[in-house]
């Protein structure tokens, strides 16, 4: 049986899980940079940003996490932070 907490710490875990492949991506990249690379990361981190605004917004109106909401939503800003100071590479003009 799943509780409360155990479901809330699988989003905060999936978004963690999230942010650090993006960060990993970005900073295992060996081949050439592609635009076509660039627009993937830059989808997905937009895909995060959309996400996290959904969380925030969900666990702001739930009563279903009503007793973990201030360390959830602490949680998910910690990671929105995270998310926001990764840097996607762009092509450089010759």
């Amino acid at each position: 049986v799943m509780t409360d907490e155990n479901r809330t710490n699988v989003f905060v875990k999936e978004l963690k899980m999230y942010v650090d492949y993006l960060r990993n991506e970005i900073s295992e990249y060996t081949s050439e940079l592609s635009a076509g690379q660039i627009k993937k990361w830059n989808s997905f981190k937009n895909n995060l940003i959309e996400g996290i605004a959904y969380y925030q917004n969900l666990f702001g109106t739930t009563e279903f996490f009503k007793s973990e909401r201030s360390k959830i939503q602490n949680q998910i800003e910690q990671y929105q932070l995270e998310l926001s100071e990764i840097e996607i590479p762009s092509l450089v003009s010759a």
